[in-house]
């Protein structure tokens, strides 16, 4: 299994609407791990779903806000929160500090990248 043909290993996107930047990187032949970075915004992703992937939020450093399937919450570093295949979800920095986290996104044939993204 490999990453998405304009995602490489090691590779560095940026979301344009939220300047959220993502490191990607494959820790095993199937399992995604991404290392982010969200500076404080008012932009927020549309809700989404990610139909065959569980999503896993540990924070480094700084908070976030997510709204799961309508119900919102902030978690702060150190925390963690895990989000089920196929539940509406958001997130974002809604603080005065960049977030710094990783995303575990299991099977890496069940990715899918949210938002409009930049390769850099």
């Amino acid at each position: 299994m490999s990453l998405p043909t304009a995602i490489q290993n090691d590779s560095v996107i940026v979301n344009s609407r939220t300047r959220q930047r993502m490191r990607f990187e494959t820790t095993a032949p199937d399992v995604l791990r991404i290392e982010c970075w969200s500076p404080a915004s008012s932009a927020r992703e549309p809700t989404h779903t990610h139909p065959g992937q569980e999503s896993r939020f540990d924070l480094l450093e700084g908070e976030l806000v997510f709204e799961v399937d309508r119900t919102t919450s902030t978690i702060a570093a150190p925390g963690t929160i895990t989000i089920p295949a196929g539940v509406h979800h958001r997130f974002w920095n809604a603080s005065q500090h960049e977030a710094h986290y990783v995303r575990n996104e299991g099977r890496l044939d069940a990715f899918e990248p949210e938002g409009p993204l930049a390769v850099g």
